[in-house]
């Protein structure tokens, strides 16, 4: 019972595995993200946490519920449709204006607590001012710093936009809601495994989008370079196009 638990569980690893290797708008987005090195984080936790949700719905039976509402897959299609090509047309802009990526383009950094004028190595002390010179009465004013709130604020601002593009390229693409229907299929052939092939299909999701995301990061610097930044993302711009025109045609 339990060499055939693990054997189910590898079976939807590789098939989920395999889906994932196909190079599409959500693999793209990473990608990009990754060589910006700018929301990177907030791009993997959408996809991972929405790969959650559709596997779980792939081996539920969202088969039965797309059959029941067809307007929902058109409607999601076009949505789709709008999204990859204007992705497209920001990579074109991007790959047709070519530039080396600068600190501003990468994700922001901390900056300094303390002004050019203070000594980083005085502790911050109260400081008193006068209220009323007449009775020489103080007030003891508490200055809390805010530029760490600053940013905090430039940080959620710039995982904002990369985290809205994920959730569109996942829940707006048709066939992400395919994939979890072929995954589902593996249940008809397995029955009682369900938790088997959400198990060996999450272990993919884990596995390789964070993999894939580490590895576009860490080759930013190689890739971030004017002509391979410009070619990628006119590769990827011709790719959502490709995409865009393939789910428009799907009807």
């Amino acid at each position: 019972m339990e060499s055939q638990w693990f054997s189910v569980a590898l079976s939807a690893f590789v098939l989920w595995t395999s889906l994932m290797l196909a190079f599409g708008p959500q693999s793209a987005l990473i990608l990009k993200q990754g060589i910006r090195k700018q929301g990177l984080i907030s791009v993997l936790a959408v996809v991972i946490i929405s790969d959650f949700f559709l596997a779980a719905l792939g081996i539920s039976g969202v088969s039965a519920m797309v059959e029941r509402a067809p307007w929902l897959v058109t409607g999601l299609r076009w949505g789709g449709v709008v999204y990859l090509l204007w992705f497209a047309f920001t990579c074109f802009r991007d790959g047709l204006a070519p530039k080396t990526l600068t600190a501003a383009d990468m994700e922001p950094t901390p900056p300094a607590l303390v002004s050019k004028d203070e000594d980083p190595n005085e502790p911050l002390l109260p400081r008193t001012v006068p209220n009323n010179t007449a009775t020489n009465t103080t007030v003891v004013v508490a200055e809390a710093p805010t530029q760490p709130q600053t940013t905090t604020m430039k940080l959620i601002r710039s995982a904002r936009g990369p985290a809205f593009a994920a959730i569109v390229m996942t829940w707006f693409n048709p066939n992400a809601y395919v994939d979890s229907i072929l995954l589902g299929s593996l249940s008809v052939h397995h029955p009682g495994m369900e938790l088997a092939l959400y198990a060996g299909a999450m272990a993919g999701t884990c596995l390789w989008f964070p993999a894939f995301g580490y590895a576009a990061h860490k080759l930013s610097d190689q890739l971030s370079k004017p002509h391979i930044w410009a070619s990628l993302n006119v590769a990827i711009g011709v790719i959502m196009v490709l995409m865009a025109l393939r789910l428009a045609l799907s009807g």
